[in-house]
């Protein structure tokens, strides 16, 4: 996945074990940002501010290639 992946999980997600995610995502990739969400629960995350938050902060330090910099 690389530097290019966020995985965003609630706190009170419902299905999940959010603790668990860093490390288990970073066991394959430490490249990933995992960022779980205080007070957040598993539909939640779709409208959370914090949400929004973490993408926004996410894509502000992410560089993605430009489309001329991929190969033909």
């Amino acid at each position: 996945l690389g530097p290019h992946a966020l995985v965003l999980v609630g706190s009170d997600d419902e299905q999940n074990d959010a603790a668990a995610y860093a490390g288990l995502f970073r066991r394959y990739d430490h490249e990933v940002t995992v960022t779980v969400l205080p007070d957040v629960h598993r539909l939640g995350i779709s409208r959370s501010p914090a949400a929004f938050d973490a993408i926004e902060q996410w894509l502000a330090r992410t560089r993605f290639p430009s489309e001329s910099a991929r190969p033909q």
